[in-house]
């Protein structure tokens, strides 16, 4: 952004958001190449774990798209999680849909290293990162979903899956 196109009082920052595969690259990139993310730069990972994250099976989900021009049926949303490796941390998932006449096998595919927590905030802080945050939602176990609502997070009490976003500032 050129500095006339910033609004007043902004200040400009690189901001780089990874998922899966990717945060390898992108650590790597930093690690590595000090230019790849000046001060001020913010890298975002979308990170998912928990118990059932290392564990094979399929979660299916309807879809009823919201009001639009051109309407769309509903459709079911899967997302399998084909294997698991304990050693590697590797897993496997894939997703499907099931769409009005049509099955779609393997429309994504993904096989991703399974990263905890404490390792990606070890890995920013060897990175360089001057400041790191973990940003989740909370869990409502009576309700039996979450609140949907990221914000900045000391401790994640144990839950059989989620989704974080593991925050670095330069």
């Amino acid at each position: 952004m050129t500095d006339s196109a910033r609004p007043s009082g902004a200040r400009a920052a690189i901001v780089v958001a990874a998922a899966g595969a990717v945060f390898t690259v992108c650590l790597m990139l930093v690690v590595t190449e000090p230019w790849a993310m000046g001060p001020g730069g913010l890298l975002v990972l979308d990170v998912f774990g928990g118990p059932g994250a290392m564990r094979t099976g399929i979660q299916r989900r309807t879809v009823t798209p919201l009001d639009a021009d051109e309407p769309i049926p509903p459709f079911t949303y899967e997302w399998e999680q084909r294997s698991f490796d304990a050693l590697s941390g590797r897993v496997d998932c894939r997703i499907h849909f099931d769409l009005p006449g049509r099955r779609l096998n393997n429309a994504f595919r993904y096989d991703w290293r399974l990263w905890t927590l404490p390792e990606l905030l070890d890995c920013l802080e060897e990175a360089g990162f001057s400041r790191t945050e973990v940003w989740c939602d909370r869990y409502d176990p009576r309700q039996g979903h979450s609140d949907g609502i990221y914000r900045p997070i000391k401790s994640l009490p144990a839950r059989e899956d989620w989704v974080a976003y593991v925050v670095g500032c330069r």
